[in-house]
Formats: C-alpha cells, sequence, structure tokens
C-alpha cells in the first residue's frame, strides 16, 4: 500500500551532517517510510546531533503529537535505523506519549 502524494506531506529537517550522500540516504529512507505507512495529515520530521555525544535525536511531528528519540548510531546505519523509528512512530500514533 502507497499513501498518495506523501511527499507534499512530509517535511523533512536534518542537521550536523556534512556529507550529501548520508544527508540524501536520510531524506530518501524517511520519505519511503512515509510512503508505505498511512498517516493523517502533514508529518514534518528532524534529524539531529543529540546533547548526549555519539546520540542522534529524531522528532517526528504529526496530528497525533510530536514523539522525540533519541539513537545511538555510526553514520551509515542513521538512514535505516531513523526510518524504523518513523514507521513505528506513524504506525501506532495512539501509544506516543
Amino acid at each position: 500500500m502507497t499513501t498518495p502524494n506523501a511527499d507534499a506531506r512530509v517535511s523533512v529537517g536534518i542537521d550536523g551532517i556534512d556529507d550529501p550522500a548520508v544527508v540524501g540516504a536520510i531524506q530518501q529512507a524517511i520519505r519511503e517510510a512515509c510512503r508505505v505507512v498511512p498517516f493523517h495529515g502533514t508529518v514534518a520530521i528532524a534529524v539531529a546531533p543529540s546533547d548526549t555525544r555519539g546520540r542522534w535525536d529524531v522528532a517526528v511531528k504529526s496530528y497525533a503529537g510530536r514523539h522525540v528519540a533519541s539513537i545511538s548510531a555510526p553514520l551509515a546505519r542513521l538512514p535505516e535505523l531513523v526510518a524504523e523509528h518513523v514507521r513505528r512512530v506513524l504506525r501506532r500514533p495512539q501509544q506516543i506519549d
């Protein structure tokens, strides 16, 4: 199942990553996750270095609220783990604290 026009309803902000290939991979992984998981309204996703060394904060804001997680991962795994987190949040919005 694909969510029609998901790309137009998703905004992605990525800070603290200088490698354009990694930024592109994260954006692509997020957009793909949003294409396969149905969601209402718009979604804003932000990825940035955490205050804790070696971690990344991933914030997902949707109609169901705002959910922030801290992920410990090397840059090479960040696209996969960010997309996994986005899918989990969009699939179970009623459980967001």
